[in-house]
């Protein structure tokens, strides 16, 4: 069966699209019985909503772009990576969002950062690394969608960022060790 959309649903149902669109996102203003027929459609014809066109028409996606500019053949060759890909995606879950894996010749990303930003599909980015004078980072610092980076920025020290606190990390070593 060929997917079906809110027009169609209040065709079968009897009912205006904007009826639909409030029985889909459980608006309290419609009656229950025709809250019942409409949604009695929706289970017959196995509806569901495109989450992108939500996502869009909502103003946001839940999905946070994840920038890892190296090549795809060092991003597997470096254990922090898929750890850090794993962890990211687990937070991102719990909070009911969904990450969105950029990996791409860093040319190729150079060319293509603008239109990623200003596309609608992510909601902000989170950037795995950056080196001096990379075009991704600058694109971000002059954009308007929100990002952090993991570490700091080389040069400058107002971008967010999360790191690991080294200088107590390394003065607890010591001590956490002789505890065992």
């Amino acid at each position: 069966m060929p997917t079906m959309n809110l027009e169609e649903i209040a065709k079968l149902s009897g009912v205006s699209r904007s009826t639909v669109s409030r029985v889909v996102n459980n608006d309290p203003n419609v009656s229950e019985a025709t809250r019942e027929r409409v949604l009695e459609v929706i289970r017959r014809v196995n509806y569901h909503p495109n989450v992108a066109a939500r996502g869009l028409a909502a103003g946001r996606t839940r999905v946070l772009g994840l920038v890892i500019p190296t090549g795809v053949s060092a991003l597997f060759a470096d254990p922090f990576f898929p750890l850090l890909i794993q962890g990211i995606s687990s937070a991102c879950t719990t909070h009911d969002h969904s990450v969105m894996l950029w990996l791409a010749d860093p040319e190729y990303e150079r060319r293509t950062i603008r239109q990623i930003m200003h596309n609608g599909l992510i909601d902000g980015v989170v950037v795995a690394s950056m080196l001096m004078d990379d075009p991704v980072g600058q694109a971000l610092i002059e954009g308007d969608i929100p990002f952090i980076m993991v570490g700091r920025h080389p040069t400058n020290e107002r971008v967010n960022y999360v790191d690991v606190d080294n200088r107590n990390a390394a003065r607890d070593a010591p001590q956490n060790h002789c505890r065992r």
